[in-house]
């Protein structure tokens, strides 16, 4: 039995209409939530795939002395973007939604993440100042892309902790930057040992964890609610 155009008039009338939108535009954004985790994971994993790939295998071209070097940057590579997806995943908990904002600043975070792989293969082929150097900016834009997406998920709720945020945030941003910058520097003299340095830093923040953002409002929001 066909269904005569009236009768879908009948089933989907303008208020059905109108109420599906409602629910889908609130709904949106805690489903996209969910979407963004999931995607971000298989991205990461994707780019570390992409890096243990980029490691040569013995042969007459390539010395065994080389092929432990390359397995030693990729494994520096590895906890950097490991390293990534722990503080990624662990800030998004501290949000409820996914608005068009978080989810431009998650891609631009994704995109520039994925020349970790194009900067590993340069390292491993050439140790040189400007390879490192590269490396380093990648690193240090990333960092800083990941604070974006920590602004963007919490700043509908900046009325209740904005001066909180915004103090934590400058912190954060005068840390990396000023700690990349080092690295930076250190790379145009004695790029391997920056190399070397920049596994430290996903060591001690997984390891050894300063003080998060997140955790940091927290702890100034229970110390205003007991005053």
């Amino acid at each position: 039995m066909k269904t005569t155009r009236d009768d879908i008039r009948e089933i989907y009338t303008k208020e059905d209409v109108e109420n599906r939108m409602d629910r889908a535009r609130r709904e949106m954004p805690q489903k996209t939530k969910s979407h963004l985790e999931t995607f971000n994971d298989g991205i990461l994993a994707i780019l570390i795939t992409i890096m243990v790939l980029e490691i040569p295998v013995p042969s007459a071209d390539v010395s065994y002395q080389m092929f432990i070097r390359s397995i030693f940057v990729f494994l520096v590579s590895f906890f950097v973007v490991a390293n990534f997806w722990y503080g990624l995943h662990r800030e998004f908990l501290t949000f409820d939604k996914a608005d068009h904002w978080v989810i431009i600043s998650d891609f631009l975070f994704l995109a520039v993440l994925s020349l970790i792989p194009v900067t590993t293969k340069w390292i491993i082929g050439s140790r040189s100042s400007l390879a490192v150097i590269n490396y380093g900016v990648v690193y240090m834009i990333s960092t800083v892309l990941m604070h974006v997406i920590m602004f963007c998920g919490h700043r509908a709720h900046f009325q209740a902790y904005r001066a909180y945020f915004v103090k934590a945030m400058l912190v954060n941003f005068i840390v990396v930057i000023v700690t990349n910058a080092v690295l930076i520097i250190i790379a145009v003299y004695r790029p391997r040992l920056a190399f070397y340095l920049y596994l430290a830093l996903p060591i001690i923040s997984f390891f050894a964890p300063g003080p998060k953002i997140s955790g940091f409002i927290m702890k100034k929001i229970r110390t205003k609610r007991v005053r």
